[in-house]
């Protein structure tokens, strides 16, 4: 019994030990003529039963002052946002920072809101960040995504361009947006940000398309054109593309901003530190 009570806390701490393996450790040493040089990796459950799979891999997630990574600090312009909806404003801006700080891929991220003096913000730590620029144009990004049509009532030039004439809010947003994804366009097999709108927003882009048939719609982000094709018949299906001169990432990231929704109000990075893999290390940018 005395031995039990002392094998059986020593398995327990090899185990737990085990467990908590950094990945692809390599362990390299010679003691006389005994030499050791293996990588040793945490254990992967894999087990089948009763024609069911379970697979558990026990993977250490390493914080920020472990792993490395980015500190980013986002000042909110809270300037058009009313006291009573400041909050709610905020925790809303933090929840769509971190549905796209999963997109990106980040693991253990972390997304705080603070307040200091009068300002608002909202600190972001991603463990491991590689490409730190794209992460800070994702975080940023509002997003706005809107459907514009030509308003009759407006006198504009001849020769002013047609996306210029297309300045009519339909009130199609992305918020009507059910999913977002990159597709390939099958003749000319460059990227596009295809649309899969909800059951609100598919009945209002078919009343679009109708009444503008043989007419240009606008696309817009953020304000700004991105394609305005000509609609050549109505459109009831509940879906659209975007297609302009996207790049495969640029599409990427513009879907990821379109389901990750828009930001309540608009952010500024104004602190970023690159943390080293070591505690106390850093580099201020």
């Amino acid at each position: 019994m005395k031995i039990l009570k002392v094998i059986i806390p020593l398995l327990l701490l090899a185990l737990i030990i085990w467990i908590d393996f950094p990945e692809n450790y390599r362990v390299k040493f010679a003691v006389g003529n005994l030499k050791v040089n293996t990588v040793l990796n945490p254990p992967v459950i894999d087990w089948n039963l009763g024609g069911s799979r379970i697979v558990k891999r026990f993977n250490t997630q390493l914080g920020l002052d472990l792993k490395g990574g980015s500190h980013l600090v986002f000042q909110a312009d809270t300037s058009k946002v009313k006291s009573t909806d400041l909050q709610e404003a905020l925790n809303s801006a933090r929840d769509i920072i971190e549905k796209r700080v999963n997109y990106f891929g980040v693991s253990e991220p972390s997304i705080q809101t603070v307040k200091s003096g009068g300002s608002y913000r909202i600190i972001v730590e991603l463990p491991g960040i590689t490409d730190v620029a794209q992460a800070v144009s994702l975080i940023g990004q509002t997003a706005q995504l809107s459907f514009k049509e030509e308003d009759p009532t407006i006198k504009i030039a001849s020769d002013t361009p047609e996306i210029v004439r297309l300045q009519k809010n339909t009130g199609l947003t992305g918020n009507m947006v059910k999913k977002a994804s990159v597709v390939f366009n099958s003749q000319t097999g460059k990227p596009e940000v295809s649309l899969e709108f909800t059951k609100e927003g598919a009945n209002l882009f078919g009343d679009i398309t109708t009444r503008n048939v043989g007419k240009k719609v606008g696309i817009f982000i953020d304000y700004f054109p991105i394609s305005a094709p000509t609609v050549t018949e109505p459109i009831l299906n509940g879906s659209a593309s975007i297609n302009g001169s996207f790049t495969v990432e640029e599409a990427k990231q513009l879907a990821t901003s379109i389901n990750s929704g828009a930001l309540p109000l608009p952010v500024t990075l104004v602190e970023q530190r690159n943390i080293g893999p070591t505690l106390g290390a850093n580099e201020v940018r």
